[in-house]
Formats: C-alpha cells, sequence, structure tokens
C-alpha cells in the first residue's frame, strides 16, 4: 500500500518500508509527546495562576471578615464585592470559617453565605451524587433555618448517599420535628449499619421519643427499624417506652427485637417487668436467654435463685456467664461461692466470675 504513493523509478524493499513507517510513527509520536509536555506546563502554570488569585482574594476577604466581626465594617462591604465567578468559592471558604466560629461570630458567617446560598439550592438538585451531597451539606451549616426545606427534598434522591448527608443533616436535638420526615423513609436507610442508624435517631433527642417509641412499638415495621428505634430509645433512657417494650416481649419471636428490648429492660425496667422477662430465660435462642438472664439480674429478686441456678447449667457458657453475673447482682454471691466449691460442671466458671468481681 505505502509503494503506491512512491515514483515509479524508485523502488524499495519491504523491509525498508518498514522502516520508514516507524521513522514517521516514532516522530508522531514524539510531536503528541511533545503536545501533551506543553499542555501540562500550561496547566500547571494556569494552575499556580489560580492559587495565587485565590490566595490573594482569601487574604483580602480575611481580613475584611475580621472587621466585620469587630464591626468596623458593614457586611455589605464583602458581600458587594464577590465577583459572579467567584460565588461558588466564597461559600467554600466561609465553611473553613463556620468549622471554627459560634454564636455571633457564626451567625455573620451565615448573614455573609445568604445571598450566595440560591446557587447552593441548585447545586443540590443536579449533577453527580458528591456534589448534590455537598451542597447539602453546605445548607446544613450555612442556611439550615432558611433551606432546610432544600434538606428534606433530598431524602427522596435518588442516591442513597445524599439521602444520608440529608437525613444526617436534619438529626438535630433543637430540630425534633424533623424525625416525622425521616420515620415514614426509614425503610430506605434499612441498608444503613444499626448503629449509625441508632445513632441517628438518638441525635433527635428527647423531644422526638414520642415518633420513636410509636414506631417501634408498630408490629408493621420491620424488625431492623423497630431494633434500631429501641436502641434510640435506651440511648435516650425513654422511661415511658418500658410499658411498650413490656408489650413487645410477649409479641414479637424476634431474636435481635427481643434482645435489644431486653437490654433497655435492664436499664430501664423494674419488677413489673419481671413476668415478661422470666419466660424468656427458657428461649430457644441463646442470645435471648442471655439477655433475659442479664435482664432478670438487674430487675428480680432472691425468689429467682433456682432459675438463675438452672441457667448456670445452659449448654451455653455465654449464658452461663450471664446466670452467674445475675446472682451476684442479686445479692446470692454465697450461693455462687458454693457452687465454685463444688463439683458442679460449670465450677471454674463461677469461680472465674467470683474473681473478676472481687
Amino acid at each position: 500500500m505505502f509503494k503506491q504513493f512512491l515514483p515509479e523509478h524508485i523502488e524499495l524493499t519491504n523491509v525498508e518500508i518498514t522502516l520508514i513507517i516507524l521513522v514517521i510513527l516514532v516522530f508522531v509520536l514524539l510531536g503528541i509527546a511533545l503536545l501533551l509536555a506543553l499542555m501540562t506546563i500550561y496547566l500547571r502554570f494556569r494552575n499556580m495562576a489560580m492559587s495565587k488569585r485565590w490566595r490573594k482574594l482569601e487574604e483580602k476577604w480575611n481580613s475584611i471578615i475580621i472587621q466585620i466581626i469587630s464591626e468596623k465594617v458593614p457586611i455589605e462591604r464583602l458581600t458587594a464585592t464577590i465577583h459572579k465567578s467567584e460565588k461558588l468559592y466564597f461559600i467554600q471558604f466561609l465553611m473553613r470559617f463556620a468549622e471554627r466560629f459560634t454564636g455571633k461570630e457564626f451567625k455573620i458567617i451565615e448573614q455573609l453565605a445568604r445571598p450566595f446560598l440560591p446557587l447552593i439550592v441548585e447545586r443540590s438538585q443536579g449533577g453527580n451524587p458528591e456534589r448534590r451531597a455537598r451542597a447539602i451539606q453546605t445548607l446544613s451549616v450555612l442556611g439550615f433555618d432558611e433551606f432546610s426545606y432544600s434538606i428534606v427534598k433530598s431524602l427522596d434522591d435518588e442516591s442513597p448517599m445524599v439521602a444520608m448527608v440529608a437525613a444526617r443533616s436534619l438529626a438535630r436535638k433543637d430540630y425534633s420535628d424533623y424525625i416525622k420526615f425521616i420515620l415514614p423513609r426509614m425503610d430506605r436507610f434499612e441498608n444503613w449499619s444499626l448503629n449509625y442508624f441508632s445513632s441517628l435517631l438518638t441525635s433527635f433527642g428527647p423531644g422526638a421519643l414520642k415518633e420513636i417509641r410509636n414506631t417501634y412499638g408498630d408490629p408493621a415495621q420491620s424488625s431492623r427499624i423497630r431494633v434500631a428505634c429501641m436502641s434510640a430509645m435506651r440511648n435516650l433512657s425513654d422511661l415511658e417506652g418500658v410499658p411498650v417494650a413490656q408489650r413487645v416481649l410477649g409479641e414479637t419471636d424476634d431474636i435481635e427485637l427481643l434482645a435489644t428490648t431486653l437490654r433497655f429492660i435492664k436499664k430501664m425496667g423494674s419488677q413489673k417487668q419481671h413476668d415478661a422477662v422470666r419466660p424468656l430465660i427458657e428461649h430457644k435462642d441463646f442470645i435471648v436467654r442471655a439477655n433475659a438472664l442479664s435482664a432478670l439480674g438487674r430487675i428480680g429478686s432472691t425468689a429467682d435463685e433456682v432459675c438463675l441456678k438452672k441457667g448456670l447449667e445452659d449448654d451455653s457458657n455465654w449464658v452461663a456467664v450471664h446466670a452467674a453475673k445475675a446472682l451476684l447482682l442479686l445479692g446470692m454471691k454465697r450461693a455462687l461461692e458454693l457452687i465454685a466449691d463444688s463439683n458442679h460442671p460449670r465450677a471454674n466458671l463461677a469461680n472465674q466470675v467470683l474473681t473478676e468481681n472481687v
């Protein structure tokens, strides 16, 4: 094919043609490499110039903000100078300030950001998920009161990450009413870790307990959601939730829900819940048996000595440990000492528990 481009009087061997083609390719590659090198140098100098420009702007903004905080100049002195191309960078700059300030100074940062936050609202509704999530985070810091509707709207974002950021942004103790937007959507967040989920609900504070309690007590909710709600109730020491927990113990056979509820009863319950807990020490699952014995150690009495000793004979070492600890908690140390000094199959375990609690 290469020969058709040559004059008729020139004849080249295949080897010579191959060498010529290779030389041409080398020059083409050198040209591409040179072009890439020039582009790299150009981008480097451009980035250096932009960095220098932003650095000068930050120095200017920083100086004016200090004057504004000192009440030497009005807020408009700075906001009026922000060029359209600088708005987004200015918001990012204010986010760094917001992390360091509280009280009056933070309010000033919010006021400086307010004229530019509609741009952030737009970014929360378009672009890739990372951009939308950053926008929601920015609104939650610099414009929560005014733009919380945009954060609520993002709970239905197609990206789970954006929805998660929105949910976490709404979870504030002083804004417990916002839990009404989270609870109906909790099935969306079931793939989150239980610890994160319960931490989110706990962040709403005691003001949200009524809604959390109602969701926990609702059999129509999934077990995972109810467990997360129960964990939040335990974290918030929900005394009013004890009767609900007592009812749930008699209604469900879900292992995780029973175990979480028993841990709550152990912390917040009393002898009134004894009859609801007592049957569960014979549950088919060792996790439930262990937690029931542990709860009994708090809400039971010396009248439970026989059933606690029976727990020491359980096939599960973990259950037996909880039975031994329950005996100690209820003041039956002597009974445990007798077991430790006997030929009982759990004598060594009883001795270990006694040693750990000296």
